[in-house]
C-alpha cells in the first residue's frame, strides 16, 4: 500500500510520473499540485472547524479533469485520481491511479471526516441553527 507523506514531493512526483506516464492533459502530473491540494484540505478544515488533533482519518479523494464538448470523440477520458489522507503528523498520499471519466463528467474533490468528527460537526452546525439571539 502506497503511503507517501505530502512534503516528500521527489517521491509523490515518480509515483504520478509512474501513473501518468508523459500524459498531461486532464491529469494531476505535478507533485506540488498535491502539496497546494494538502494545504487547501487542511486550511478547509480549520475553516469548518475541525482541530488538527480531531483531522486524523480524513480523506480528501480527488480526480482531476473537466467535462469535454459534444465535439470530442470519446465517450471516456482518462483522468487521474489521487486519495490524501490526514495522519497524526500531516498528509500522506494513499493512491494514485488512472480512472475513466465520462466525457460530459468534471474532476471533483470530495473530502470524508471520520465519523465521530462528521457527528461533532453536524451538531455544532444544529446547534447555531436553533440558536435563537435575544
Amino acid at each position: 500500500m502506497m503511503r507517501i507523506k505530502v512534503t516528500e514531493t521527489a517521491k509523490i512526483q515518480a509515483a504520478l510520473d509512474d501513473v501518468n506516464g508523459r500524459a498531461i492533459a486532464d491529469t494531476i502530473h505535478r507533485a506540488k499540485t498535491v502539496v497546494d491540494m494538502a494545504a487547501f484540505a487542511e486550511k478547509h478544515l480549520a475553516t469548518i472547524g475541525v482541530l488538527k488533533k480531531n483531522a486524523a482519518s480524513t480523506v480528501l479523494s480527488w480526480c482531476s479533469g473537466q467535462a469535454k464538448s459534444a465535439a470530442y470523440k470519446g465517450k471516456f477520458y482518462i483522468v487521474t485520481r489521487v486519495t490524501l489522507e490526514r495522519g497524526k503528523n500531516g498528509w500522506y498520499m494513499t493512491n494514485c491511479q488512472r480512472v475513466e471519466l465520462w466525457r460530459q463528467s468534471s474532476g471533483y474533490a470530495r473530502l470524508s471526516l471520520p465519523e465521530s468528527e462528521r457527528e461533532a460537526l453536524e451538531r455544532r452546525i444544529v446547534d447555531k441553527a436553533l440558536s435563537i439571539a435575544h
